[in-house]
């Protein structure tokens, strides 16, 4: 009798093992390593880590990371190094994420995010980003930020056709064409990039909102065909009053300020070129006047060390601005600067276009 219940015993205990050794084998086989086998990146993994509620020194596995729906993973606004994400490699093992930020990091590819299938938000702003391989494929994506990276095209969205949302400002875009067949798109940002021509939205009847802002635009569409449009910002391009004026919703009064702010910040050059004396290093003490060129119908400000406005003028219709009768000596061996700029009257905003700061010799 003893010897059958050693036996029974025996099994009981082998069985236990043969049943917990799988088992284990198993948790440890969906731990998710912060190295090369798993996601290598630090920054990222912490990230990951906070987002589950997990201290930094644990680990989560592939159930965890499937949990994971949303992550804010967006660099702080500095410069240090140490707190920015320069990898996603192993990004996808978080498979069910339909809302990813890492804006404001280091990453120069988002490569592994192609397999992130339920993607509908996704933002890489202020990046180093010269491409946008990898994103060919994230046929849910509802709204894209690529804002300050290093684009010159928007090459990979081609086939997204859910996309209502793009926001591209400061790149180097010289061509929008990929965009051309996103009829669902209904807000557009491009300021602050290379444009001359903005042809590809011509059939994206959807629009809401066009923001193209400090381009080279010398043409637009015909936007009286988009009845959605609400909102257009066009200034500090290249446009001709009589373009914005076919151009823009005739619906659209051309006696507000918007409208005359738009027409007034087009060709905008920021240079102050001086005619007498002819060189910043020739004004002394002794000089009376001083005229040059700046932007034309722009403000023109003598300035203190300080940056207080001593006296300012207008300059005219073709840049030219004169100060007279000025009394410098009080400024001998100081230095004061010359500022121009533009009034934005529909935002209230002062525009400064240059400012040069010189010596005022003895």
């Amino acid at each position: 009798m003893r010897r059958r219940k050693q036996v029974l015993l025996t099994a009981v205990v082998v069985m236990l093992i043969m049943a917990v050794l799988p088992l284990n084998a198993m948790a440890k086989s969906k731990i998710i390593p912060n190295d090369n086998t798993g996601i290598p990146d630090r920054v990222l993994y912490q990230k990951i880590l906070q987002e589950l509620g997990k201290s930094s020194t644990k680990t989560f596995t592939e159930k965890e990371a499937a949990r994971i729906t949303r992550l804010e993973a967006d660099g702080d606004d500095d410069n240090i190094e140490s707190t920015k994400i320069k990898s996603l490699k192993g990004i996808e093992k978080l498979k069910n994420l339909t809302y990813l930020n890492v804006s404001f990091n280091r990453l120069r590819s988002i490569k592994h995010i192609k397999k992130l299938q339920n993607l509908k938000y996704l933002d890489v702003a202020v990046n180093q980003l010269t491409t946008l391989s990898g994103i060919e494929r994230l046929y849910q994506l509802e709204s894209l930020d690529v804002s300050d990276n290093k684009l010159t095209n928007f090459s990979g969205v081609e086939n997204l056709k859910n996309l209502t949302s793009i926001s591209a400002w400061d790149n180097q875009i010289k061509n929008i064409d990929a965009i051309k067949n996103l009829v669902n798109l209904e807000n557009i940002v491009l300021n602050g990039n290379r444009l001359k021509r903005l042809d590809a939205i011509k059939n994206l009847k959807r629009l809401t909102s066009i923001y193209a802002t400090g381009n080279r635009l010398s043409r637009l569409p015909n936007l009286n065909k988009y009845t959605e449009l609400g909102v257009v910002e066009f200034k500090w391009n290249c446009l001709s009053e009589k373009e914005l004026n076919e151009k823009l919703p005739q619906s659209w009064r051309r006696i507000d300020d918007w409208y005359k702010s738009t027409v007034k910040l087009q060709n905008i050059k920021r240079t102050i070129k001086l005619i007498q004396p002819v060189a910043f290093d020739k004004i002394n003490k002794n000089i009376k006047k001083i005229s040059g060129l700046a932007n034309k119908n722009s403000t023109v400000s003598l300035r203190d060390q300080n940056g207080k406005k001593i006296i300012s003028v207008k300059s005219d219709s073709k840049g030219k601005f004169i100060f007279r009768n000025l009394n410098l000596e009080k400024w001998a061996g100081m230095t004061l600067s010359l500022q121009s700029y533009v009034m934005d009257k529909f935002y209230g905003e002062k525009n400064i276009l240059k400012e040069v700061k010189f010596t005022v010799h003895n």
